[in-house]
Order: C-alpha cells, then structure tokens, then sequence
C-alpha cells in the first residue's frame, strides 16, 4: 500500500512541476511515467488522460504522451508531446486524431522534422531533432494507444 502511495504522489510532484500543453492541471489524470537512461540523456515519458466524454453507443477520450528530453544536470532540453483523440465502444478503439508539438528547446538544439499520424487504435509521432554543435541527428517515434474499454498506454 505504501508503494502504491509513494508512485501516485510521485507523479503528482512531476506533474505540477510541468508546464500543461493542452490543458490545465486540473484536468490532466496521469496514467504512466517511465524514466529511461539513453546514454548522455535521460528520458522521460509520461502519459496522460486529458478529456473523456461517454454516450449510449460510444465514448471519446483524449490524452496525450509527453516525451522530455533531459541531460546529465536534470534540465529539460526539449520536450515532443503526442496528443491523440480516440473512439472506443468496449469491443474497439480507433484514433480518430493526432497532433505532435515541440516545446522547452534548449539552445544547441533544434528541430529538424515533426509528423504525427494515426493507424488503427494508435496516435504515432515521429520526430527528429538536431543538436546544433555537433549535427547529431536525435530520430525518436513513440505512440500512444486506446484500448476498446478506453485504457490509454
């Protein structure tokens, strides 16, 4: 009990110490956090519900997944967020749409592409992002999912 206690206030702290993209914190319901270790960066992707809306036959809801980028000191050096909107009735899920944004780019970085698209239940994001001093190219895809009952992973 104490562990589940501990991880939901967890993620509570790292989501007030987010800036919302699409909504405000209020609304915002967080589903997963993950830390990865990449080398020189640690990523951080956190997934979230943002709205949900129910009627007879089907029920719509979106959310989003935030994608940080940080480096060895713990600072943001840019952050992509996935935003899908989903239909689901209890035997499928479609996603309906998706949207990819790119935030907090630190200097010695940028954009070099951004596409977002759906397929089946999934919203998908591809992007690639570019450190300027060196030319590295940063490819990264993730996705965000619906399952038929509306659970979003």
């Amino acid at each position: 009990m104490k562990k589940i206690v501990l991880s939901i206030l967890c993620c509570l702290t790292v989501l007030l110490q987010l800036n919302p993209v699409e909504a405000s914190l209020d609304k915002k319901i967080t589903i997963n956090h993950e830390v990865i270790e990449d080398g020189e960066y640690t990523i951080e992707i956190i997934t979230y519900e943002v709205d949900s809306i129910q009627t007879r036959s089907t029920s719509t809801k979106k959310g989003g997944r935030d994608y940080h980028c940080k480096d060895k000191n713990g600072k943001i050096v840019w952050t992509a967020t996935l935003t899908g909107t989903f239909e689901y009735n209890g035997t499928t899920s479609k996603c309906i749409s998706a949207s990819v944004s790119v935030s907090n780019v630190s200097s010695g970085w940028q954009l070099f592409t951004k596409k977002a698209s759906t397929s089946g239940n999934q919203a998908k994001a591809s992007i690639i992002m570019r450190e300027t001093s060196t030319m590295a190219l940063h490819p990264v895809n993730f996705t965000l999912s619906c399952s038929p009952t509306g659970s979003l992973y």
